[in-house]
């Protein structure tokens, strides 16, 4: 067994997940999954987050490929894993199989709802007045949601996926979380299944997130992912759509 401080992070397991991970890092994961069951419980979490939000799917998952340089036919080791984690790993090396061979890596929806289920690792922003958080992703500024919903920031995190840059504001409420995420940069190609609706203008995407549901749409050409763990789907909408 190895030391604590062997295990991956967060960030790459789900980089493992979908793929992205470099072969020197993904043989490391792959040697700490052999040895610790609950690395690869996570990793299975990590599949279902992006199985929840059509991330990963039997067939080629459209616009999920690697980012980072890799074999046109990487080779899986025989034996490198226990019985009971073959299934488990299978996922992801079929994953990398498959998306090796696709369109040059372009981030996708799915891929930036995962921020959700990640911790905050920052403090709130700031109030800033005028229902407005001091804190901006190209212009965009994060809302106050505090009056009239009663949603409090508590946290925000950074991350870059796929070389864009992603910010994320978490809101607590009465024991429930939302987590709002703008993705930096052109916005991203909109997810071909949830439910439409158009409100205030603002064309609106639900469908299943890794944190419950999930609401996405563009504000000013940026993508924004809206998403909560046992909050109304109505809810999710009506915040979307304010301004």
């Amino acid at each position: 067994m190895g030391v604590p401080g062997d295990d991956p992070a967060d960030g790459e397991l789900a980089a493992y997940a979908d793929g992205s991970l470099d072969p020197a890092r993904r043989r490391r994961v792959e040697l700490r999954l052999q040895e610790a069951p609950e690395l690869r419980a996570s990793l299975a979490r990590q599949h279902k987050a992006l199985a929840a939000t059509g991330g990963l799917r039997e067939q080629a998952p459209a616009g999920m490929t690697s980012g980072l340089a890799m074999p046109a036919r990487p080779r899986v080791r025989r034996g490198l894993l226990p019985a009971g984690a073959t299934i488990v790993v299978a996922g992801a090396v079929a994953a990398i199989l498959v998306l090796s061979a696709g369109e040059p890596a372009r981030l996708s929806v799915a891929e930036a709802a995962v921020t959700a289920a990640r911790p905050a690792t920052a403090p709130a922003p700031a109030r800033a007045g005028r229902g407005r958080l001091a804190l901006t992703v190209d212009g965009r500024r994060y809302p106050d949601w505090r009056r009239p919903y009663g949603w409090r920031a508590v946290g925000a995190r950074r991350d870059v996926l796929r070389a864009r840059p992603t910010v994320t504001v978490f809101y607590e409420r009465a024991g429930h979380r939302l987590a709002y995420t703008i993705v930096s940069g052109p916005a991203l190609p909109p997810p071909a299944n949830g439910r439409v609706q158009r409100r205030a203008g603002v064309v609106l995407r639900l469908l299943p997130g890794p944190q419950g549901l999930l609401v996405t749409w563009r504000r000013q050409d940026r993508t924004c992912l809206l998403s909560g763990v046992g909050v109304a789907a109505e809810t999710l909408l009506e915040l979307a759509a304010d301004r």
